[in-house]
């Protein structure tokens, strides 16, 4: 049955959370083919025309110096956001930090003082706690900013501050900035999880929706949520070593050191998300087994996803179609626990239970146009 399931999973997994792009960026896309680019070259050979076919005077400068951060400012988002959504790690390659420092250099040199160098130069350090001077002057400058809020949240996780994160975690929520199908996916999944249980996400967007569930609506804060994004900070590992986990020797953190992670910690509790991309999980396979919407070290089965379900059966009878894109495409994550859980129940022979598993699913496949290769599955 693992290897069931594992199929399953590797087919409808839709890898939507190494960290999706938000409206906003996907519009600054389509109006700039630079977003595209890692490459500065453009950018710094016009550097010179733009500024002689401008006025002369200090509304020039300021004037030339603006457009071009920005225009440098959508280059390195271009490497930053390429560094996201990378499929087996999180840590940037040599190649995009040196595309991202590049811009940096560029834009310090014209407009330090600028919101786009300040957070950049933040987002450049991974985390970097010693560089929250430059986080923070960016928060000054736009203080209601996504990416802004998000950084800080993180960096008050990385301290282990929660009255501090909690403000920012506020601002992203009552700014609707995660969607309700993430909220209650987020939910959902904390209710499945045992006592004191270790969560591993991979981004933001499978991360923060957690974080608010847990700060904001008091919920489950007893599940320790270990993001892979904010372990590529030194000072997040410490305090993860403080609380009792070994880490691998390697300052890249990709499917390899997830791996070494959990098998170094395999006397604790550990769930890994199955938002995380299938490199990951393809290499826990041998070792983990899925229960519920995550995959764990520890007992799983069937049974134990069938106890799930009817322990959760109000919970996903109140699960309404999605509204998002994104919503539709995490929810594909409820079919291998309900498919194991039918399994189940037929063995039992509880028809009326796999009646219900049978439509929850049904729902769910349809709401992805996945029905007729789910049905493929139910039938085998």
């Amino acid at each position: 049955m693992k290897l069931i399931l594992f199929v399953t999973l590797w087919l409808f997994s839709l890898e939507i959370f190494a960290q999706s792009v938000s409206p906003s960026k996907v519009e600054e896309e389509k109006q700039s083919p630079a977003m595209h680019q890692n490459n500065v070259a453009p950018a710094t050979n016009s550097f010179s025309r733009d500024l002689d076919a401008m006025p002369a005077g200090e509304s020039r400068v300021k004037s030339f110096s603006t457009s071009q951060v920005q225009q440098l400012y959508l280059q390195f988002s271009s490497s930053h956001h390429a560094s996201n959504h990378m499929e087996h790690r999180r840590t940037p390659t040599a190649e995009q930090l040196s595309a991202m420092q590049t811009n940096l250099q560029l834009m310090e040199a014209i407009g330090s003082e600028s919101f786009e160098f300040n957070l950049g130069a933040y987002l450049a350090g991974r985390h970097d706690v010693s560089k929250i001077s430059y986080l923070k002057k960016a928060s000054v400058l736009n203080p209601f900013n996504k990416d802004v809020n998000v950084q800080m949240a993180s960096y008050y996780t990385i301290l282990n501050d929660r009255s501090q994160r909690m403000s920012y975690l506020n601002n992203l929520f009552n700014a609707g900035h995660f969607s309700s199908d993430l909220l209650a996916y987020a939910a959902f999944h904390l209710a499945t999880l045992p006592q004191n249980a270790t969560l591993i996400t991979h981004g933001i967007d499978d991360t923060f929706p957690l974080l608010i569930q847990q700060d904001i609506h008091q919920t489950r804060g007893d599940v320790k949520i270990i993001s892979l994004d904010m372990l590529q900070s030194q000072e997040y590992r410490k305090r993860l070593v403080r609380d009792g986990f070994k880490l691998p020797s390697s300052s890249v953190i990709d499917n390899q050191f997830l791996t070494e992670f959990c098998r170094l910690n395999s006397a604790k509790s550990l769930f890994v998300s199955l938002t995380l991309p299938k490199p990951y999980l393809a290499l826990l396979r041998n070792d983990f087994t899925m229960k519920g919407l995550a995959m764990t070290n520890g007992a799983a089965s069937d049974y134990h996803n069938l106890v799930l379900f009817t322990e959760n059966l109000n919970r996903l009878r109140g699960i309404s179609q999605p509204f998002t894109s994104q919503g539709k495409a995490v929810y594909m994550n409820f079919l291998p626990c309900l498919i194991s859980a039918r399994t189940e129940a037929k063995r039992k022979r509880q028809p009326d239970l796999v009646r219900e598993l049978e439509l929850r699913i049904k729902e769910i496949a349809m709401w992805n146009n996945k029905w007729e290769q789910v049905q493929l599955l139910l039938n085998d």
